[in-house]
Order: C-alpha cells, then sequence, then structure tokens
C-alpha cells in the first residue's frame, strides 16, 4: 500500500538533515540511508532538536565488533549446518534454532574470555548474544535505535550516522557498519528479511524503498556518482 500522508515538521526536519548529509558528502557514490518511522509524532520534533556535534554514545558492549563478528561467523555456520539437517525447518523454527545456537557459542566464548582474566556479567553476556542474534536475524547495529521509542528518524551517509529523537536534541552515532560495502549488504539483507529478496541495491538498482517488519520506512540509495 502506498503511503499518502503529508510530510509532517518531523519529516520536513529529517528531509533538510539529509539534504546537509548529501552536500558533504565525503567520496562519490558512498551509499545513503535513512528511516522514518511508521508513525510520526503529532507533535513533530521539538525545538531543541538541532544538530549537536557530539561524539557518538559509548556503547554498552563489553567486547568490539570483530569480536561479535567472529561469533556470528561460528554461530551463522551451526545455523546453517542446523536447517541443512532438517529440511521441514520454518523460519520461526529456525530463528529459535538460532537462539539455542547462539546462546552455547557465546557461552563458550564467554568461558574463554574469563580464562584470560576478563569476566563478564550477565547482563554484559546476555548484550552480546542479543547482538550477535540482532546480526543474523534482524538489523544489525542498527536495531537499537529502531527498538528506542523515542527515535524519530535515522539518517545514515556512509559512516556519518545522525539520529533524531523526539525527546532530545539531534545526535551523531557510531558507524552502523565498518564499510561501504558491509552498509550495503546491511540495506539488503533488510531487504531480504522483509520477503523482497528480489528487491537490492545495485549499480543496476541504485535507489530501495522498503517499509520494515515494525513499520518504519526505509529509503536507500548507492551508486549514484
Amino acid at each position: 500500500m502506498t503511503d499518502t500522508r503529508p510530510e509532517s515538521p518531523a519529516a520536513d526536519h529529517l528531509n533538510a538533515l539529509f539534504a546537509q548529509a548529501l552536500s558533504q558528502r565525503p567520496a562519490q557514490g558512498v551509499p545513503a540511508l535513512r528511516t522514518v518511522p511508521a508513525q510520526v509524532s503529532p507533535a513533530g520534533l521539538p525545538d531543541s532538536a538541532v544538530a549537536v556535534p557530539d561524539i557518538a554514545a559509548p556503547s554498552v558492549l563489553p567486547v568490539g565488533h570483530a569480536v561479535l563478528a567472529e561469533l556470528r561467523s561460528r554461530a551463522s555456520v551451526k545455523i546453517g549446518e542446523a536447517a541443512g539437517a532438517d529440511a521441514s525447518m520454518t523460519e520461526q523454527d529456525r530463528r529459535q534454532r538460532g537462539q539455542s545456537i547462539i546462546m552455547q557459542v557465546v557461552s563458550e566464548w564467554a568461558t574463554k574470555y574469563a580464562a584470560s582474566g576478563q569476566d563478564l556479567t550477565p547482563a554484559q553476556e546476555r548484550a552480546v548474544r542479543e547482538a550477535v542474534f540482532d546480526e543474523l536475524f534482524r538489523a544489525g547495529r542498527l536495531q537499537p535505535l529502531l527498538d528506542d521509542p523515542y527515535v524519530e528518524n535515522i539518517i545514515i551517509y556512509g559512516d556519518k550516522v545522525r539520529v533524531d529523537y523526539a525527546d532530545r536534541p539531534t545526535r551523531t552515532w557510531d558507524p552502523i557498519a565498518k564499510t561501504d560495502r558491509d552498509l550495503i549488504n546491511l540495506i539488503n539483507h533488510l531487504a531480504r528479511m522483509q520477503g523482497q529478496g528480489e528487491r537490492a541495491l545495485t549499480p543496476a538498482t541504485p535507489n530501495l524503498n522498503l517499509r520494515l517488519a515494525d513499520g518504519s520506512r526505509l529509503a536507500a540509495s548507492a551508486y549514484i556518482t
């Protein structure tokens, strides 16, 4: 269904920020992504929601993304093996099996991590499990922002990330992906999760529009010089 609702003040603010990001592009062909909530607050963004040149918020994860990538790889292999051994496995079954495998993989890693003198608290180990699950089954590093009910808009241009909030000033954020290629892969991963695997961000189709599972709208572009 086509969304015919008029642009809101929040959407106007998003467009202005996105245009500013484009005017400051570091190189040609950098992938750009923006997400807009399913329903923008009637009040729009508060007057205080202006760009603040602060540093990205620190991550609550006790380890870096390189460790998460390794855990993701280990879990992905095991999940693939489990799916290959059971042809009747549904997507829901795969997710449930994935949770079990991720718990096992992270638990084994945490035991070795603790042996090096770096114990994790239960909350930290849970955060690692959730991050690995997000990488495999949800929106990766983008997921915490999608889960935040106070996030109005997310604007990504390469490694530049700006977030509009309903209750606080706009902020910069940690990069969502390590490289432009990783960002494009994330966008295409989101398309596949919405059952639109035939649609992808490629040189032949440099623009992509999606509605995510939570109702958010996503617009992405890449390969444009």
